[in-house]
């Protein structure tokens, strides 16, 4: 797979950069709804995103979970069909990684595969930052919708349906696997491991 990634991923990715970043602040995060929390806001705004690419979604409401592997857990699914978003930076560009949330990021593998000098994670202040709407933790793994690419593992094209946080703790979202690569216009890569 190393072979695979092109050496101008960033460049590919930067090229839309100001139309990802306009749609991510003007429709995520625009005027509040009915009294709505930012939260719910957040929740109708990406169901509207996904009802736009015409997404076949399910919508569910749980216990709170704090990770990708409660998520599972409250969802009655397998950890591998939960997918987890791991944000980086690399070379100074945001990437979204979206791994199941049963494995961890190979920081080396990834900067690798990305051909980039130096990759580190995203700390909670650049999160609340990248993610404005999100509850820190809940983030949906579309990187389009926040202005970055989104990188896949390759372990995750294996499964028909995934599963993933909606903007809280308490939502989450199911559709076919298929459909979130559509939406995503994600490369796949080899960067995860079992946890």
């Amino acid at each position: 797979m190393a072979g695979r990634r092109p050496k101008t991923f960033f460049a590919h990715i930067t090229q839309n950069h100001s139309i990802l970043h306009n749609f991510c602040f003007h429709n995520m995060t625009g005027k509040a709804t009915m009294g709505l929390d930012s939260e719910t806001e957040y929740v109708m705004n990406l169901q509207s995103y996904l009802d736009e690419h015409g997404v076949h979604y399910q919508v569910s409401r749980h216990q709170p979970a704090y990770t990708s592997q409660e998520l599972a857990a409250n969802e009655h699914v397998s950890g591998k069909k939960v997918i987890k978003p791991v944000v980086v930076r690399a070379d100074n560009q945001w990437v979204m990684c979206a791994l199941p949330a049963s494995y961890r990021v190979d920081l080396n593998e990834l900067r690798l595969q990305l051909h980039a000098e130096d990759v580190c994670l995203a700390n909670e202040q650049m999160l609340e930052r990248l993610f404005p709407g999100c509850e820190l933790g809940a983030e949906p793994p579309i990187g389009k919708l926040f202005g970055m690419p989104t990188l896949i593992d390759e372990s995750l094209v294996k499964d028909d349906l995934v599963t993933f946080q909606a903007g809280t703790h308490t939502d989450s979202v199911t559709m076919p696997l298929i459909d979130y690569r559509r939406i995503t216009h994600a490369e796949i890569a080899h960067f995860g491991r079992p946890s």
